[in-house]
């Protein structure tokens, strides 16, 4: 499985790749809905503003929270 880039969710909640959503949005002989749902979807402008109409999907930022420390423990060797 290859490792998903650039994120992106559309407004009917699917997330895809941004590359493979582009491509899907403009294959030749597509119309731009969404690959899972078939909902419509319109891309942002070029210039990056949005606008009303162009509002149908975003992009996801993912935020890691650390794990709380706990205290350490030596390595164990499994059974050979």
């Amino acid at each position: 499985m290859d490792t998903a880039m650039n994120l992106t969710v559309t407004h009917c909640g699917h997330m895809f790749c941004g590359n493979c959503l582009h491509q899907a949005m403009h294959a030749e002989g597509t119309k731009k809905i969404c690959p899972m749902c078939r909902q419509k979807l319109e891309a942002r402008p070029k210039n990056g503003q949005s606008s009303k109409t162009a509002k149908t999907f975003f992009h996801l930022e993912l935020k890691l929270r650390p794990s709380k420390k706990q205290g350490k423990q030596p390595a164990r060797m499994p059974n050979s």
